[in-house]
C-alpha cells in the first residue's frame, strides 16, 4: 500500500513541476520584447559573473591548496637551498627547464619539480692559444660527473643534462639511467655479430647467450668515446650435451676503424668456468 502511495506522490510532484514550467514559459512568452531582452541580459550577466568567479578563483584555490600541504614549507626550503634555476648560470647561454608536478601529486611531495633539464652551450675560447675541441669529451665527462645526485633527487624525480645540443645523461631519483657514453644498439649488434664469428672460427665455441643473474645479462660494454674503443667483459653460455650448458668468461677489445668495428689483435681471451 505504501509503495502505491509513493508512486502516486511521485506522479503528482512530476505533474506539479511540469505545470510550473509550463506556466513560466507561457508567462515568459506573453512578456513584451523589452522585458524579454531585460531577462536575457540579466541572466547573461549572472552567467558571465559566475564563469569569471570560477576562472579567477581556481588558481587562487589551487595556490591555497598547495600552501596547505604539510610538505610545502620543506619544498620551499629545498628549492632555496639547491637553487636549481641558477645551475651553470655563470656560463652565458645556459638554461634550466622545469616540468611542474601535477597539482594533486605536488600536495604530497616535497620535490619542486617532476623533471629538470639543464642546457649548457658549447664552451668557446676565441684565443688561438687553446684548442677547445680536443678536450670536448673531457668537458662532457666533467659536466656529467659533477652533478650532485643526492641533492638533485631532493628537488626532482627525473633530470637531464645537455651540452651543445646533445644529451649527456638521464637520471631518475639520483640513479643514472643512461649516458652519452653508452654504446648504441646498432654498434653493439655489429660487435656481437663479429664476436660470435670469431668465437666459432678461432675458438671453436658456439655462443648461445649471456649468462643471466636476477634477469640481468652478465656482460659489460665499456665504450670510450675519446678513442672509439669498446672493452667487453662477461660470462656467456655455449652449446653443451643434454642439460649442461658450459659457461665461459670472455674479454675482448674492439676499435672503430674505416667504418666498422674491428677486434684488436690478441685482445680476445676466453676461459671456461669450472
Amino acid at each position: 500500500m505504501d509503495w502505491k502511495n509513493e508512486q502516486v506522490n511521485v506522479r503528482e510532484d512530476y505533474r506539479s513541476n511540469k505545470k510550473k514550467v509550463s506556466n513560466w514559459l507561457i508567462n515568459f512568452g506573453t512578456l513584451p520584447l523589452k522585458s524579454i531582452g531585460t531577462q536575457i541580459v540579466k541572466y547573461s550577466i549572472l552567467i558571465i559573473l559566475g564563469s569569471g568567479i570560477i576562472v579567477a578563483g581556481t588558481p587562487l584555490f589551487g595556490a591555497l591548496f598547495q600552501r596547505a600541504s604539510p610538505w610545502s614549507q620543506q619544498r620551499q626550503e629545498i628549492a632555496s637551498k639547491n637553487n636549481i634555476r641558477d645551475a651553470y648560470s655563470a656560463i652565458i647561454g645556459s638554461d634550466v627547464g622545469l616540468v611542474s608536478q601535477n597539482g594533486f601529486i605536488k600536495w604530497f611531495s616535497s620535490k619542486e619539480a617532476k623533471q629538470v633539464d639543464i642546457f649548457i652551450p658549447k664552451l668557446i675560447d676565441y684565443s688561438g692559444l687553446f684548442d677547445d675541441d680536443s678536450r670536448r669529451e673531457e668537458l662532457k665527462d666533467t659536466f656529467e660527473e659533477s652533478i650532485n645526485s643526492d641533492l638533485m633527487k631532493e628537488s626532482t624525480v627525473y633530470y637531464q643534462i645537455f651540452y651543445d645540443g646533445s644529451t649527456l645523461g638521464n637520471w631518475k631519483n639520483g640513479e643514472k639511467v643512461d649516458s652519452y657514453k653508452d654504446l648504441k644498439n646498432a654498434d653493439k649488434n655489429a660487435i656481437m655479430k663479429d664476436l660470435r664469428l670469431k668465437l666459432r672460427t678461432d675458438k671453436e665455441i658456439e655462443f648461445m647467450s649471456w649468462q643471466k643473474k636476477n634477469n640481468l645479462e652478465s656482460v659489460n660494454f665499456e665504450f670510450e668515446p675519446n678513442s672509439n674503443t669498446v672493452e667487453i667483459k662477461g660470462v656467456f653460455e655455449s652449446e653443451g650435451m643434454l642439460w649442461s650448458s658450459p659457461e665461459y668468461k670472455i674479454s675482448a677489445k674492439y676499435q672503430y676503424n674505416t667504418g666498422s668495428w674491428q677486434l684488436e689483435n690478441s685482445s680476445l681471451k676466453v676461459d671456461k668456468v669450472k
